[in-house]
């Protein structure tokens, strides 16, 4: 047995598991799971399209989403991206593309989502989002409708950490990191 297949199979698992105790609600889509170890070149169990479940990494990234109620993309793709593990659950997970900077620079960020979204910009960031919406805070927006958003930035060892549950921010700066919505969280 290859190591992908243990990990797919330990991450529906412990999907299955964890949709149910969050009450995730209504079926909207097919279960699946989907991982990409960093080259592009996904590995998947049931659903993985745009109804199921989507990973996408490129290299020296890590990416895994699962559906089980909900459609799920977890993506760690562009250049100057490394070092990257994003995971959604019944979720959306992933980076924003900053407008002044186009070789991303997003180093070393760890990005988990249940039943919501995460777009982050930064280094050593470790994001953990449930029902709720987390970006960094555009601080200028261009005539074409681009923006550029403030920079998220730890420190080795000791990574800026944003918790959000049900759009209330439990831990993460106010003034680099934008939570809202709680509409994943309603019964």
């Amino acid at each position: 047995m290859d190591v992908r297949r243990i990990v797919v199979g330990s991450a529906l698992a412990v999907g299955v598991g964890v949709a149910g105790m969050i009450g995730a609600g209504a079926v909207s889509a097919a279960p699946g799971i989907s991982y990409d170890g960093g080259p592009g070149d996904p590995v998947g169990i049931g659903d993985n399209s745009a109804t199921g479940a989507q990973a996408d990494a490129s290299n020296d990234n890590r990416a895994l989403a699962i559906s089980v109620f909900r459609p799920a993309a977890a993506t760690a793709v562009g250049q100057n991206r490394t070092g990257n593990t994003v995971i959604a659950l019944d979720g959306t997970a992933g980076f924003l593309k900053d407008y002044i900077d186009p070789y991303t620079g997003d180093h070393d960020n760890l990005v988990v989502v249940t039943n919501g979204n995460a777009a982050i910009h930064g280094e050593w960031n470790n994001v953990y989002v449930s029902g709720s919406t987390v970006s960094n805070l555009p601080i200028a927006t261009y005539p074409d409708g681009s923006q550029a958003f403030a920079y998220g930035r730890g420190l080795p060892g000791l990574p800026n950490i944003v918790v959000a549950v049900c759009g209330q921010r439990l831990a993460g700066s106010e003034i680099v990191f934008d939570v809202s919505g709680s509409v994943f969280c309603q019964p």
